[in-house]
């Protein structure tokens, strides 16, 4: 028989009202298929998820009619909270005020607000008090004790917390934190992400976010609480997509989720869905390119690192493109570090010179030095040939192919060099002008031979030098005439 859901709508026991996660054509009327009496006021009903007999069932444990929730004690949690609020100051305090204030005002449970304050306490004990008040020390504080454990936290978050580290870490070096107290909220947040919290969204500084509380229903709130929970969980990693969570909650239907799933649980159960797909695309282009794809934990952390580097440089983020290309972190900090940060903060002129030279402009100079398609040996000596290319245009007036300009970065010229040999090469430009008798030197040549890139230009060089100086001195008896004259 047809049943209408003692749920307050469609979504709260889990359905998609488009009937895309069960594989359209289900009319998404919940049917009962069998009920037994547990004897308590509730029964164990299995049900249908729509009125055609093939769509899978699943057991819920339900009441006959839709009961008001009893009212909520907050004795403890109270007590707690007036505990906790006595050891603390500042940003904490005001906190933990904040998780308080929304328990009562039931936008967040009571569980996740005593959680939240226990972790406080914890971070009290371990002398996280709220930073305020920290010892004033010299302005050069030597934090070298802590780079490491700063480098080792950092790669593992990512969002407010990220934020939040380097915020504390700037305050050590100048003295506004003491190193005490910075390095006690790096172990704290470093057991955070050991418990899985690695972007704590909408988190206070140094302490876990408490998840928004679905809103209360009847009996049946096991299913709304796993559902907090994952959903709180899918936010901490910035994966908000209103269909990801009607996809959790199918599965949570189909008990093929708990509350106690981890990240990478939810990974493996939601792989087929159409959200999930799109938000780990690369992902899909690894399986595709019949290349082993990774967890979501792995991802994350892939794209926490590309991140850093990133953003630290004002560069665009494609993370997609480098997992899918199997782009590794390091070789993108490489990119950045030696090409693209290198000529961004270089002379005007190298950064004309190298938008000339490959085609680019101010909306593609960034992405030139992350591109996949190109290697990073390739795009590093793209921006060393500018750095040469440019020392040719202002020293002597040449301007240099690509070819030209890469050939010598590959035979070892600096920019430093260039710019030597250049300036010589501009003083010897009538060498190149041919004279009776004699065969000028090329170009080519001269900049091979002055540059020391070629040997045998480097003797004709000095030849062709030594012999017209001759001839100058003997006041021409050599016979040596411009041609033309």
């Amino acid at each position: 028989m047809a049943r209408k859901s003692v749920y307050n709508s469609p979504e709260d026991v889990g359905f998609n009202p488009t009937g895309a996660s069960s594989g359209g054509g289900y009319d998404n009327i919940e049917t009962e298929v069998s009920r037994v009496d547990n004897g308590n006021g509730t029964f164990t009903v299995t049900y249908r998820g729509s009125t055609d007999p093939n769509a899978p069932t699943y057991t819920r444990i339900v009441g006959t009619k839709i009961v008001s929730p009893a009212p909520p004690d907050f004795t403890a949690a109270t007590a707690l909270y007036e505990k906790v609020g006595n050891r603390v100051t500042g940003k904490i305090q005001d906190y933990i005020k904040e998780v308080y204030d929304g328990m009562l005002s039931g936008k967040y449970s009571i569980a996740d607000a005593v959680n939240a304050f226990e972790i406080v306490d914890i971070q009290r004990d371990q002398g996280f008090t709220g930073l305020e008040g920290s010892p004033s020390v010299d302005d050069k504080v030597d934090v070298s004790s802590i780079y490491d454990l700063y480098n080792t936290v950092g790669a593992r978050v990512t969002g407010s917390v990220q934020a939040y580290l380097d915020e504390i870490y700037a305050g050590a070096k100048t003295g506004k934190y003491s190193i005490s107290d910075v390095q006690n909220a790096f172990n704290t947040v470093n057991l955070q992400a050991d418990q899985g919290m690695t972007g704590a969204y909408g988190a206070a500084q140094g302490v876990v976010a408490v998840a928004p509380v679905d809103k209360v229903v009847e009996i049946g709130d096991e299913f709304a609480t796993a559902t907090s929970i994952i959903q709180a969980v899918l936010k901490f990693y910035g994966m908000t997509d209103p269909r990801l969570l009607a996809d959790v909650k199918l599965a949570l239907a189909e008990r093929r989720l708990t509350e106690t799933s981890s990240i990478d649980d939810i990974g493996i159960q939601l792989r087929e869905s159409v959200a999930f797909q799109e938000r780990f695309s690369a992902n899909e282009v690894r399986r595709a390119a019949k290349k082993p794809v990774y967890s979501v934990t792995q991802y994350l952390q892939l794209e926490s690192s590309y991140r850093n580097t990133l953003l630290a440089a004002g560069m665009p983020e494609d993370f997609a493109n480098f997992i899918a290309n199997d782009i590794s972190p390091d070789e993108i900090k490489s990119r950045v570090d030696l090409g693209y940060a290198s000529v961004k903060n270089a002379d005007p002129a190298i950064v004309n010179e190298l938008k000339s030279m490959y085609g680019l402009d101010d909306s593609t100079l960034a992405a030139f030095f992350i591109d996949p398609s190109r290697t990073k040996d390739a795009v590093v000596r793209a921006a060393r040939a500018a750095e040469v290319a440019s020392q040719a245009r202002q020293q002597a007036g040449i301007s240099l192919g690509v070819s030209a300009a890469e050939l010598l970065v590959q035979q070892g010229v600096t920019q430093e060099e260039a710019r030597q040999g250049f300036a010589q090469v501009s003083q010897l430009q009538e060498l190149t002008r041919p004279l009776q008798g004699e065969k000028p030197l090329t170009q080519e040549e001269l900049i091979a031979g002055k540059l020391g890139t070629n040997a045998a230009a480097t003797q004709r060089v000095a030849m062709t030098q030594r012999r017209r100086k001759a001839g100058f001195e003997e006041g021409g008896k050599v016979g040596l005439t411009a041609v033309g004259e």
